[in-house]
């Protein structure tokens, strides 16, 4: 019987230890920027550090983001004076927008400044998990910038360690649409061993809004870099899965964020960011988001609130709506180890969860 016994605990529970978050019911008002508190089981005890958020909606347009004056929705952006002179900063912009009505845009036909234009944060002490949601625009007939030289260099984010460059960090390149690809590693100083150069094939439209994940987690030897793309066309997919990398040494870690990492000075091209979020530590993965679908990965639109308190069974967060403006949506939470709920119905703009909540699969 004790043998028995001990081998239904060994079978049941990694099925606990698995199970995924259930949303049972919210409380607060579902519009942007209000406060709600969500009830379920299975949350986690580990939520996000979140570092920074920004809809871009409290700046003026055309005015500069990253002086060192500017503050993030959440969080706040590094001064970029060191790099960013003049005409090199990202700008408020109400050209196009995700969410709201501005969005964050670098201009690089202005002079001939590679790289700058940057919004940054700096964590202290560094950190070896991260989770990056943004979405990302390049205007109709635009191509990606490669300064003359037909050969794009748009690094759309970058993690590193300072002084640079004195470990690894992680970036990634957009080739010329229609077709492209993706490269992530040490570009810069790279030490024997670590994860080099990895290309996969995306497409990336223009004058359409996409957006794109990114969670990576340093090790010795078992670093994991992850990547998800979603549009208005394109449900939620995980187009890159490596793990098992050498990617950072275990114990430095990041403590520099970039957005855009870099790019090269063109004639004729502009980049637009929306709705960028970044968290970090263990609990770098979990999240609340909106989506429109009842199943998460069919989400073409998703929207990720910011939490302020995260427990097993109870999160507080605030809205963030995303472009979601009003109807049916679906809220999610997503644990630490990516694992998410079902849709729990809502309605954009509407107060508190039914007595008889709708949970879809």
């Amino acid at each position: 019987m004790r043998r028995l016994l001990t081998v239904l605990i060994g079978i049941l529970f990694p099925l606990c230890a698995l199970a995924a978050p259930s949303v049972t019911s919210y409380t607060g008002t579902m519009s942007n920027g209000e406060s709600i508190v969500i009830s379920g089981t299975d949350f986690g005890a580990t939520g996000p550090t979140v570092k920074v958020f920004d809809d871009y909606e409290s700046g003026t347009n055309n005015a500069r983001i990253s002086d060192g004056v500017t503050s993030a929705t959440v969080g706040s952006w590094i001064d970029c004076g060191e790099s960013c002179t003049d005409n090199y900063y990202s700008t408020y912009s109400t050209n196009y927008a995700n969410s709201g009505t501005k969005s964050a845009r670098q201009d690089w036909t202005t002079d001939n400044q590679d790289g700058a234009r940057w919004m940054g944060v700096t964590f202290s002490p560094s950190v070896l998990e991260l989770y990056l949601s943004f979405w990302v625009y390049l205007p109709t007939g635009m191509g990606t910038p490669d300064g003359g030289f037909s050969s794009p260099n748009w690094k759309m984010y970058w993690f590193y360690e300072t002084p640079y460059p004195t470990n690894d960090y992680s970036s990634e390149t957009i080739y010329d649409p229609p077709s492209g690809g993706l490269s992530f590693g040490c570009v810069n100083d790279c030490l024997t061993g670590r994860i080099g150069q990895d290309f996969t094939a995306i497409v990336f439209p223009n004058g359409v809004w996409q957006r794109f994940e990114i969670y990576i987690s340093g090790s010795t030897s078992a670093g994991v870099i992850q990547e998800w793309i979603t549009n208005s066309s394109h449900a939620r997919s995980q187009e890159v899965n490596l793990s098992g990398r050498t990617i950072q040494n275990g114990t430095d870690g990041w403590d520099t964020f970039h957005i855009p990492g870099y790019a090269r000075s063109d004639t004729a091209t502009n980049t637009y960011y929306d709705d960028v979020y970044l968290a970090s530590g263990s609990g770098a993965r979990a999240r609340v988001e909106i989506g429109n679908n009842a199943t998460y990965t069919s989400c073409t639109n998703l929207a990720v609130c910011t939490p302020t308190s995260w427990a097993d069974t109870s999160i507080e967060a605030t809205v963030r709506a995303g472009s979601f403006t009003e109807g049916t949506a679906y809220l999610f939470v997503i644990d630490a180890d990516g694992v998410a709920s079902s849709g729990y119905e809502v309605t954009i703009g509407s107060g508190s969860s039914p007595s008889t909540p709708t949970i879809r699969a």
